[in-house]
């Protein structure tokens, strides 16, 4: 079994045992910065990456708060995820929607081709790596609260909130602090201690 293999046995066993957030979310970083990208090869391990990388994006919602206005929503409001353009985590995202909840709120995944029809979402994801369609977003989306994920060369100085990259063929995350400021997020420090920060 190769160390991929080894950390994801380690975060099953973790969560079968009911071990809480954190140490699911340490397993997690130390799959994402420790696990080269296989960006580029194919089947399972790529496969593998995109769980871990949608795991991810669910274990943001732990470490991120978000404005008062979103917090204070009924717990039958669903807690909508909008991801935009072609995704190989939108089904994923699905089966995390069916199993899991955010903060006690049932998880709802819009997926759009474009930003023209977004709904008031919790949190965007951003598919593609074209700077007009991330210029729309943002625009679109400004007082709306949302977090901003992203997977783009350059996108976290361009207003992504979180964006990931790859560093020495590794995954890793930056977080973009004025953009999250700016739409009244707060992030917790554990999450900004792990992540490169863009200012």
């Amino acid at each position: 079994m190769n160390h991929f293999m080894t950390l994801l046995h380690r975060l099953r066993v973790s969560r079968l045992c009911g071990q809480g957030n954190a140490v699911v979310f340490l397993l997690l970083i130390e799959l994402f910065i420790n696990v080269p990208s296989t960006a580029h090869s194919g089947g399972a391990d790529v496969e593998n990456e995109h769980r871990v990388k949608t795991a991810f994006i669910y274990q943001f919602t732990n470490y991120v708060e978000w404005p008062k206005d979103q917090r204070t929503l009924a717990a039958t409001e669903p807690f909508l995820v909008t991801i935009i353009g072609n995704s190989p985590l939108v089904q994923e995202l699905h089966n995390i929607a069916k199993a899991k909840t955010v903060k006690g709120r049932p998880i709802e995944i819009d997926h759009l081709q474009d930003s023209s029809k977004i709904r008031k979402s919790q949190m965007i994801i951003i598919a593609g790596s074209d700077d007009k369609a991330l210029r729309d977003i943002l625009e679109r989306t400004k007082n709306m609260g949302a977090l901003i994920i992203s997977h783009a060369d350059g996108f976290a100085k361009k207003g992504s909130m979180i964006n990931f990259f790859i560093e020495d063929g590794r995954l890793r995350f930056e977080i973009n602090r004025p953009a999250l400021e700016e739409g009244q997020l707060q992030v917790s420090s554990q999450l900004l201690k792990l992540a490169k920060i863009v200012e």
